[in-house]
């Protein structure tokens, strides 16, 4: 047996003696922790056997004895059942784990004092304080019933000062004929006359059935017990316990009933509250093991409406979901179904009167929300008359969370006014957290189960090889193109490490990635020869990453054989290019000497001929005949033609070199601009024809090369005054172009240009006809060098025209130079892609045969090389990371400067299988070979710039 007392840390705790009929002795210390936290100075002992406990109880005056319901060869209620045939009256409470509620009942009606479940022992001091207090009043009720027996003398005094309630009734009609002072009080009434009074009137007196179960049976001096409701002068009912004697007369007639009075309401709805808190504990289990086995949200719900009535004790119970994209909660499920009072029912989550109700406040707040008088709560409004007809008298609503997002609610309704107190809240608030879990689960489970499937079907239709492998190499599982590139089966694949596969001169590096993989680090664009079954090796590159914790790798590779011949092709043609572009170059040198030399050899003997026949022509050394002066005239013309003719030629070469200089100084423009009319302004006399000139104010000071612009603005007003008829007309403008250029018009009444001869134009050695050119000399170079010398310095040219009304020639040049004038001649090409290894490729082919490369390996970077440069032609990959490449296309060609810039597409694609929104002028697909590189730019105008001797 063991024995102690609790240690006492605060003073004035109640002292309490306790026997401990128990095997457990961590339920036992449990049980004083409980006891010492509310305050009881505790001193105990414990029993294991029936006579170790009968021989305690007998000797020891405890105040009450706790004990357990199943023992191994016995019960607690055996005990009990010992402890009163020996006599002892301690009050016994039964604490168990477990006990059905039929059990409970069976063991109060038999006399056990209370039961307190393991898992509730907060409830076991109160309990024992109602035990003691019962026990107390036992006594008390026995010492009262003692002193009846002694003295019939001091009988009135006794009741009268009785703690407990005292009174008599009528053995004839069950009325009260008398009652003592406690009696009053405990029905609310200020003394025994007022009590009496109220009686006559028939609220407090037995009923006929009651009556006649008391008077029936009752022997002489036998003690008769019955319960009744009696109404509390404040209106509510209690229930009474009454115990006493039936008295009879000397014939045996019964005459009275003399009682005594106890208020069990307090201990009949804890009993009541036990019983409904462990019919929520059942609807608890069994609603989570119904979630344990089903899978299926709707049949999930049904069984749970279900559980809840039938096991609850519920009236109803439905559950409620938001219909997507609307603020509306429908009814989803509920017992018993089909219940005709969610037929029309209309329930909302927002403001309106609707959704003011438990399950709108539940879904709108994410809380649980009670309404414990339904015909009382204003929210209940809209539904209270349909509610109150099917005896509903309280409610409350729990949201349904998944993933922190209120989706819908349980709502559950009882018969009783103010049934869902804390604890059943809290209850029912766990189950619907465990309903939440569970949806939350399987939307879980089928959100796995797609991003599976999705992964298997993009693992199967991939056109990379994909893998998994464990950290010693051997592949777990691979997609179809392995096969497909290598020839092998999965089996065969997977029967031996990867590494196994490799090239013997790759495998090295294959054993260094794979131990790599054991210590976390991955590989990016890993190339190796791998193995195929026709016995050639296939180039692969790839990348893999580890994941430690599942020991797995996941790798992906691509089938580069092709492109590795290609660029062992590649490497040929570049050192055949290299060749060819030293002789090139040797050639182009020698054409630069000879054009020098040229220049001079042609310059002197034309310069000779020109200052000569100045000189006779105009008289200076004596008057000729008119015949041959007007045939020196002509040698004249026809020198100065031929000296423009070789100065153009000239120009056009260090053009074409890359030669031709800029020197770029502040000036104003309008100086230039007198300076050429002037020069012209005698050709204009002859043709007795008008120059204008039009200054916008604020664009006069620019830096630009003077002589270029004298060039230029001489060839457009060259070309003016040639081309108008006499007494016309012909402007020169100056304004702004925005505000970093500015722009040169030369405007005229002349003949005009028909459309079909615009491309024609700024062409070298074109001229628009056959007549024209007969009719009006020149080289066919003036508008090209003009267009030359404008772009090369980060300008544009143009002309708007119509036939017989005159042309307008611009040019737009910026105020400031941007950079450094670039290579004349040397066309510049855009290359955008983002693949580095293409990209590489395209660049070196392109600069291998004299272009100048810009790169771009996104859309945004592309846009803004072309808002800034200025490109001969651009070659575009269709698949890009930050835009699809129609619409980086169509967002250059946008813009003035690249409206009619070539563009070559580069994809993997053919151009069969492609919509093409946006006309290109070329169309390539990967790898790309040199030759159809080269020809798509020949085609569109943009041939590799390099003036052969022979050409010469």
């Amino acid at each position: 047996m063991r024995s102690g007392r609790a240690v006492e840390e605060k003073p004035r705790k109640s002292p309490l003696r306790v026997l401990f009929f128990e095997d457990c002795n961590e339920d036992i210390d449990l049980c004083l922790r409980a006891l010492t936290a509310a305050d009881f100075d505790v001193q105990w002992d414990v029993a294991v056997t029936p006579d170790e406990f009968i021989e305690r109880a007998r000797t020891v005056p405890y105040d009450v004895i706790l004990s357990d319901y199943r023992m191994p060869r016995f019960t607690g209620m055996d005990i009990f059942e010992s402890m009163k045939s020996e006599g002892i009256q301690t009050p016994f409470i039964l604490v168990t784990g477990s006990l059905g509620e039929e059990k409970a009942v069976e063991c109060l009606k038999q006399g056990v004092a209370d039961y307190v479940l393991k898992d509730s022992l907060a409830r076991l001091p109160i309990a024992i304080r109602r035990a003691r207090e019962e026990e107390r009043l036992r006594v008390e009720r026995a010492r009262a019933e003692e002193a009846l027996r002694r003295s019939e003398s001091s009988y009135r005094s006794l009741i009268q000062s009785a703690p407990c309630g005292i009174l008599r009734l009528s053995a004839a009609d069950g009325r009260l004929l008398d009652a003592n002072a406690a009696l009053a009080a405990m029905l609310g009434y200020d003394s025994p006359a007022d009590l009496l009074e109220s009686s006559a009137a028939g609220d407090i007196a037995l009923g006929p059935e009651v009556l006649s179960r008391l008077t029936g049976s009752g022997e002489v001096g036998q003690v008769v017990e019955s319960d009744v409701c009696w109404r509390h002068k404040g209106g509510a009912q209690i229930l009474i316990r009454l115990a006493g004697r039936l008295l009879r007369d000397d014939h045996g007639a019964p005459t009275c009933l003399e009682m005594i009075a106890e208020n069990v309401t307090e201990r009949q709805f804890a009993r009541q509250r036990i019983e409904q808190l462990n019919r929520l504990y059942s609807v608890l289990t069994h609603a989570n093991e119904t979630i344990v086995r089903t899978r299926e949200s709707r049949a999930l719900f049904q069984e749970i409406c279900r559980i809840i009535v039938e096991e609850g004790g519920f009236q109803m119970v439905w559950l409620g979901l938001l219909e997507p994209g609307t603020d509306v909660v429908i009814p989803y499920a509920s017992c018993p179904p089909q219940e005709e009072y969610l037929d029309g029912i209309r329930i909302t989550v927002t403001a309106e009167p609707e959704g003011r109700g438990p399950v709108g406040c539940a879904v709108r707040e994410t809380r649980h929300v009670v309404c414990n008088d339904l015909a009382a709560d204003p929210s209940m409004a809209p539904w209270r008359e349909r509610a109150l007809r099917r005896s509903f008298r309280s409610v409350a609503a729990f949201p349904i969370v998944i993933h922190g997002r209120p989706i819908g609610a349980i709502s559950i309704y009882a018969g009783e006014v103010n049934f869902f107190d804390i604890e059943k809240v809290a209850l029912l608030a766990e189950l619907a957290a465990d309903v939440s879990f569970a949806l939350e689960s399987i939307e879980t489970e089928r959100m796995r189960q797609r991003v599976a499937d999705e992964v298997d079907q993009f693992f199967a239709l991939s056109l990379d090889m994909l893998s998994i492998s464990d950290l010693e190499g051997y592949i777990q599982r691979l997609n179809p193109a392995w096969e497909k590139t290598l020839g092998f089966s999965a089996a065969e694949m997977c029967s031996k490490p990867w590494v196994e596969f490799v090239h013997p001169e790759d495998r090295q590096r294959a054993i260094e990635a794979l131990a790599g993989f054991r210590s976390g680090a991955e590989v990016r664009h890993l190339e190796l020869r791998f193995l195929s079954k026709s016995g050639s090796y296939k180039w692969l590159v790839g990348s893999a990453t580890p994941a430690l914790d599942r020991g797995a790798v996941f790798a992906a590779m691509s089938d580069i054989t092709e492109r590795k011949q290609l660029e062992e092709q590649l490497r040929s043609q570049n050192l055949e290019l290299e060749e060819r572009n030293r002789r090139i170059e040797a050639a182009s040198r020698m054409k630069t000497e000879f054009l020098a030399n040229m220049s001079h050899e042609l310059r002197s003997p034309l310069n000779g001929i020109i200052g000569f026949s100045e000189l006779l022509y105009d008289g200076r050394l004596g008057t000729l005949p008119e015949r041959p002066r007007e045939l020196l005239g002509r040698i004249h013309a026809s020198a100065s033609h031929l000296l423009q003719l070789i100065n153009g030629v000239l120009d056009l070469s260090k053009i074409e070199t890359g030669h031709l200089e800029f020197r770029p100084e502040r000036l104003l423009v309008s100086h230039l601009i007198r300076e050429v009319t002037g020069i012209l302004s005698g050709l204009a006399a002859e043709k007795m024809l008008r120059i204008e000139t039009e200054i916008e104010a604020g664009v006069d000071a620019v830096t630009i090369d003077a002589g270029r612009f004298r060039q230029v603005l001489y060839n457009y007003l060259s070309n003016a005054l040639k081309f108008t008829g006499e007494r016309g007309r012909v402007v020169v403008r100056l304004k702004s172009e925005g505000a970093t250029e500015f722009r040169l018009e030369v405007s005229d009444t002349g003949i005009g240009v028909s459309e079909s001869d615009m491309g024609r134009l700024f062409v070298e050695f074109q001229q628009l006809n056959a007549t024209t050119a007969k009719r009006y000399q020149g080289t066919g170079l003036g508008l090209a060098l003009t267009k030359r010398i404008v772009e090369a310095q980060g300008g544009r040219v143009g002309v708007a025209s119509r036939p017989g009304e005159g042309s307008t020639f611009f040019a737009v040049l910026p105020r400031v130079p941007l950079t450094a004038p670039s290579r004349i001649g040397a066309a510049k090409i855009l290359v955008i892609d983002d693949q580095n290894l293409d990209r590489v490729l395209i660049v070196h082919i392109l600069q291998a045969n004299g272009y100048l490369v810009e790169v771009a390996a996104t859309c945004a970077e592309a846009y803004e090389k072309c808002r800034r440069e200025q490109f001969d032609a651009i070659t575009l990959d269709l698949v890009m990371p930050d835009a699809p490449g129609w619409e980086t296309l169509a967002r250059i060609r946008s813009s003035e400067k690249h409206r009619n810039t070539p563009v070559i597409v580069i994809s993997v694609c053919d151009r069969a299988d492609l919509e093409v929104p946006v006309a290109v002028e070329g169309f390539l697909t990967k790898p790309v070979r040199p030759e159809h590189l080269l020809g798509a730019l020949k085609r569109v105008g943009v041939p590799v710039r390099i003036m052969e001797t022979a050409n010469e």
